[in-house]
């Protein structure tokens, strides 16, 4: 017995040394040594397929796939590639090696795009042919709204308070343009416009839309939508002028509450606007200007806005009517004018050229006050002269800058009624004529 056990020890000591012998006898040197690779032969999806995630943003479950041979055992060490092939996505391991329980692992984080993203499972075999072992599937959501577009309806035009043929819509969409349904938008429209719809939810497209009717002012005119958080945007569209419809109403464009100096015209003339229902002139309507009695001279017709002189001094008030429509009142006050007065003079004249050929005629309008004529109201030039008592000659003079002036000579003199009638010849001195252009002149009271 004891020498069995010890033959047993020596046997396994020179186990190897026979083994290895034999090993190397049937390489022959020149054999391929290492362990072929394993091969794939099917592939289980363990987790991560079917998610739902933001956009672009990673999903909370890791892709988990496991890799087996045809027996059935992992497939240590197989690569596996995760390929995007929907929606735009990215991995954060596209090409893993099976561990050694034939698992393989990456992380997916979704595009930018809104709806079915895909991963296809790819791996190439000995021969080198690809293999498609199949997909993973996940749904991108949008994310929270971030801009507020002007998407329909800008740019029309239509007439004042009418509505616009189509109507207006804005787009509300995420960071990267993926709409975004059920956001409540809000409508303003400027100028006295409005809109439908204060307010509108957005559809699938991310559209929230309102018929917008347009204002009373003529030209542009804006709607503003807007969602809090969000910057608004604004929407455009011209209102054009309606036709003229019936007058309904008058009212003062200028010339009230003014104080003036007795003799004097009006600084401003009197003027009013008859109007339609929507607020637009309309013309040719009758305008009856009445009431300023004794103390007002008017010359060269009246249509609102009358050349007119004020003689009777304290309150005044004229009336503006259109029959049928209303009357409104100007009040004007004149201050005392403090001296003598005779009234206002309509100077005629005529010239000829020296050769006797008719050259022209116009006419001013002179102030005798006191006896004095003072500068005229035409603004052209300043006159000075006196009038005589009784019959006799006097002169007038007209400087006009330093380059015109005319010369009257003639009668000037207050008549039985104690108003100043005249007339006589007139030489102009111009600095294009150097002998002078003369002619005649008139001088009527009004």
């Amino acid at each position: 017995m004891r020498m069995e056990g010890l033959c047993r020890t020596l046997l396994a000591a020179l186990v190897p040394w026979l083994v290895v012998p034999t090993f190397l006898v049937g390489c022959g040197g020149g054999c391929d040594c290492e362990q072929p690779d394993v091969e794939l032969a099917s592939l289980e999806i363990v987790d991560g397929s079917g998610q739902t995630g933001p956009v672009a943003q990673s999903l909370t479950k890791a892709l988990v796939v496991r890799l087996l041979t045809s027996s059935g055992t992992p497939a240590t060490g197989q690569t596996l590639s995760f390929a995007v092939v929907g929606g735009g996505g990215s991995v954060s391991a596209d090409s893993v090696a099976a561990d050694t329980n034939g698992y393989a692992r990456t992380q997916w984080t979704l595009g930018t795009v809104a709806g079915p993203q895909r991963i296809e499972l790819r791996s190439v075999g000995r021969d080198g042919t690809p293999n498609v072992w199949g997909s993973m599937d996940a749904t991108a959501t949008r994310g929270p709204p971030a801009m507020l577009t002007v998407a329909a309806g800008d740019g029309q035009s239509a007439e004042q308070m009418q509505p616009l043929a189509n109507p207006i819509g804005a787009r509300v969409t995420d960071r990267y343009g993926n709409p975004c349904e059920g956001v409540t938008v809000a409508f303003a429209a400027g100028s006295g416009g409005s809109a439908a719809s204060s307010t509108a939810t957005s559809d699938a497209a991310g559209m929230a839309g309102t018929q917008w009717t347009l204002g009373l002012p003529i030209g542009q005119q804006t709607l503003e939508a807007s969602v809090p958080g969000l910057s608004s945007v604004s929407f455009a569209a011209t209102a054009t002028t309606a036709p003229s419809g019936p007058p309904v109403a008058i009212s003062k464009v200028a010339g009230d509450q003014q104080i003036i100096r007795q003799h004097t015209q009006m600084s401003l003339a009197m003027n009013v606007r008859v109007t339609d229902r929507l607020g637009n002139g309309v013309d040719g309507i009758p305008v009856t200007f009445s009431g300023y009695g004794n103390g007002w001279t008017a010359f060269g017709g009246f249509s609102g806005a009358p050349e007119s002189y004020w003689h009777v001094a304290g309150e005044h008030t004229v009336s503006a009517s259109v029959e049928g429509i209303g009357t409104v009142s100007f009040n004007v006050t004149v201050v005392p004018w403090g001296e003598p007065f005779d009234g206002f003079y309509l100077i005629q004249f005529t010239y000829y050229s020296t050769t006797g050929r008719s050259w022209g005629s116009y006419s001013s309008r002179l102030l005798l006050s006191n006896n004095n004529w003072s500068s005229s109201d035409d603004g052209t030039g300043s006159w000075n002269g006196f009038v005589q008592p009784a019959d006799g000659a006097t002169t007038l003079s007209y400087q006009v800058n330093p380059n015109w002036r005319d010369e009257l000579t003639g009668v000037m003199s207050l008549n039985a009624y104690g108003r100043a009638v005249g007339s006589g010849t007139i030489i102009s001195y111009d600095m294009d004529v150097p002998n002078g252009v003369v002619g005649t002149w008139i001088a009527t009271r009004f």
